[in-house]
């Protein structure tokens, strides 16, 4: 949500396996926040740091599958539209309800 994206339900996340494998990375469709239909990429992504297990998801860099050049960088909760602000409060106050 952060990278001004909508998600689809179904998200592929790969590793990591074996100790050589130190991230993760996998591909999702998606639409751009505020342009509906017509926003619609198909998105990888990888993590850039080293992980600690499946549920150590820090430093994401998320690209345009077909257009390595276009990524979508973390955005300010002031530049989402306020239909994702809303989405995203719900979503933290959820997080924080369960830890």
């Amino acid at each position: 949500m952060r990278h001004g994206l909508w998600l689809d339900e179904e998200i592929t996340v790969h590793g990591p396996h074996e100790p050589p494998r130190n991230h993760m990375w996998g591909e999702a469709a998606a639409r751009i926040d505020g342009q509906g239909k017509l926003g619609a990429v198909f998105c990888s992504f990888r993590t850039t740091r080293q992980v600690r297990g499946n549920y150590d998801v820090r430093h994401v860099r998320i690209v345009n599958a077909e257009d390595k050049d276009e990524s979508f960088p973390v955005l300010k909760i002031s530049q989402l539209t306020p239909k994702a602000r809303k989405w995203f409060k719900i979503a933290r106050r959820t997080l924080r309800e369960q830890v």
